[in-house]
């Protein structure tokens, strides 16, 4: 029992810190929109901890300023302000990085999908 928990564990951690790090590039659809809009992140991870920028391309990039990482769910904020901040929760399956992200800005929040893929290196 042991060893199979051992092995779940050490695969688990192999695939994704082989994995995660990188330039993930694909959509983010707003919900309720008719349309989608480009979105990229870069992620490096460390451990459990993951340090991220994100934007619409490289070029426009803004840092998250928490970064987890837990099995295959990523929990990424920012805080640009008192009253803004983005959350974004994606699970990595299948090669790809699906969630969603919530922006509050004072009492208005704003909701949308995500859907990523790693690009090679």
């Amino acid at each position: 029992m042991r060893q199979t928990v051992l092995a779940f564990f050490l695969s688990t951690a192999f695939l994704l810190g082989s994995d995660i790090s990188g330039k993930w590039t694909g959509v983010l659809r707003y919900d309720g929109a008719d349309n989608s809009l480009p979105a990229v992140l870069i992620l490096e991870q460390d451990g459990n901890r993951v340090k991220a920028t994100g934007g619409p391309d490289v070029s426009r990039q803004q840092p998250f300023e928490i970064g987890t990482i837990d099995g295959n769910t990523i929990h990424l904020e920012r805080h640009a302000g008192e009253d803004d901040v983005i959350v974004i929760e994606l699970k990595l399956e299948n090669s790809q990085l699906v969630g969603k992200m919530s922006m509050r800005h004072g009492a208005e929040t704003r909701t949308a999908t995500l859907s990523l893929k790693k690009e090679a290196d």
